[in-house]
């Protein structure tokens, strides 16, 4: 999946139509809404939202893609690793009844969680959402309701093509305005009693922004441009002979200087002969006076190998992805890759999905439906985390003191007759 082009383009033709025969009335009230950025402007005076190259600047920003995602080995794989192990934990939709839950397989809720939209599954919809969070540290998405004002549909939106909608004083976000490719937009305010919107802005925390999240990659900025110059560094030396550059100096006891011509013949011999990974390690020979002075620092006094771990070690902790997870050959044992697995899981996987899962579905979606829905996964289903489970039924087999029925509780089963007794 190209995650960049995606983030560009990522539902927008597809429900632009939907969105115009939903409503007619593509707002122009300019009068009441301010357009925001971030907090950090002057909100007093009108401003249109921009998208800024900087990486220090918390708008959504194409660097955190392009020289972040696209272009770092490391980075690319952490956040690959995080969405798609997010979105393969399945959802199941469950119902309060009497005090009772029980799983609901069908029926609109169950459907709308396991297909979002006729175009998107349950796995690309929250693979998107973990991307944004990941690359912009936001993401959008936009409910579509039927006739019987349901909800139908759910649709991630471009972060790039969402605006903030500030009151008359620019203190508080009273909306979102939505911008399509066709520079078609409409504005979804917020109900100013219930709260609700039919746009859902989820956020990474940002200690110096109240409206924008804070990426990942602003964190890692330093060391992922540190491993990026490092990448280059190498690709330059392997060029150039897997060698540092260096200097000829022509001994002439006569004091005479090569000519521009034959200097010129020189450097393209030199360049045809000895440089490139082709003719790495290839023996130069020299004559005439010419000798070869070594310039800079060798490879192995830099310690490249070395310096390279630690911006692994860094990124993988901006992430939250162990580093036993990126293929570091420093704990590549089995057993290390399965504690990393397990920390993965239990420090990001599952604090990640929780919050996706509380924010999208048990607060925005399923109120729609009543409140007596709820939508949950099953932590035993997970193979990383099943020592979980095996390590319950070694302490319930060795525990003489529950009845057969107080074990099975504990693990989720109805009780059975004659089961009020030791076991």
């Amino acid at each position: 999946m190209n995650v960049l082009n995606t983030l560009k383009k990522s539902m927008f033709n597809i429900f632009s139509d939907k969105l115009s025969n939903k409503s007619n009335q593509l707002t122009q009230e300019k009068k009441e809404f301010y357009i925001g950025e971030s907090s950090q402007y002057n909100r007093s005076e009108k401003a249109s939202f921009r998208i800024e190259s900087n990486y220090s600047n918390y708008s959504y920003n194409l660097n955190y893609a392009t020289n972040g995602y696209t272009k770092n080995p490391i980075a690319f794989r952490a956040v690959n690793i995080i969405a798609h192990t997010t979105a393969s934990v399945s959802l199941i939709v469950m119902k309060n009844d009497n005090d009772k839950k029980y799983k609901v397989s069908d029926g609109q809720l169950a459907n709308l969680v396991n297909h979002p939209n006729p175009f998107t599954s349950r796995i690309d919809f929250i693979e998107m959402i973990v991307y944004q969070l990941m690359i912009n540290g936001n993401a959008f998405v936009l409910k579509i309701h039927d006739n019987e004002n349901k909800i139908c549909e759910l649709y991630n939106l471009n972060p790039e093509n969402v605006e903030f909608l500030f009151d008359r004083n620019g203190n508080s976000v009273v909306g979102y305005r939505y911008h399509d490719e066709s520079g078609r937009f409409k504005d979804y305010k917020i109900d100013r009693i219930t709260n609700s919107c039919d746009i859902l802005h989820l956020k990474n925390f940002n200690p110096n922004d109240n409206i924008y999240g804070l990426s990942p990659f602003a964190v890692a900025t330093g060391t992922i441009e540190q491993h990026n110059a490092a990448i280059e560094w190498n690709k330059s030396l392997l060029k150039n002979g897997a060698r540092p550059s260096g200097a000829l100096t022509v001994k002439n006891e006569k004091g005479s200087f090569l000519t521009d011509s034959q200097r010129n013949d020189l450097k393209k011999e030199i360049d045809y002969l000895f440089s490139g990974p082709q003719n790495s390690g290839r023996p130069i020979l020299l004559e005439g006076g010419i000798e070869w002075k070594e310039l800079g620092i060798s490879p192995k006094e830099l310690d490249f190998a070395n310096s390279d771990q630690i911006a692994v070690r860094h990124i993988a902790n901006a992430f939250g992805v162990p580093i036993q997870m990126l293929n570091n050959p420093e704990s590549s044992s089995y057993n290390n890759y399965l504690e990393g697995k397990k920390s993965l899981y239990e420090n990001t996987i599952l604090p990640l999905l929780n919050k996706i899962i509380s924010n999208v579905y048990n607060h925005w979606v399923c109120d729609c439906f009543g409140c007596e829905y709820f939508v949950t996964y099953n932590e035993d289903e997970i193979p990383a985390l099943s020592y979980k489970k095996e390590q319950i039924l070694k302490n319930l087999k060795e525990s003489d003191f529950l009845t057969i029925n107080e074990k099975r509780a504990i693990l989720g089963y109805d009780p059975i007759a004659n089961g009020d007794r030791l076991s």
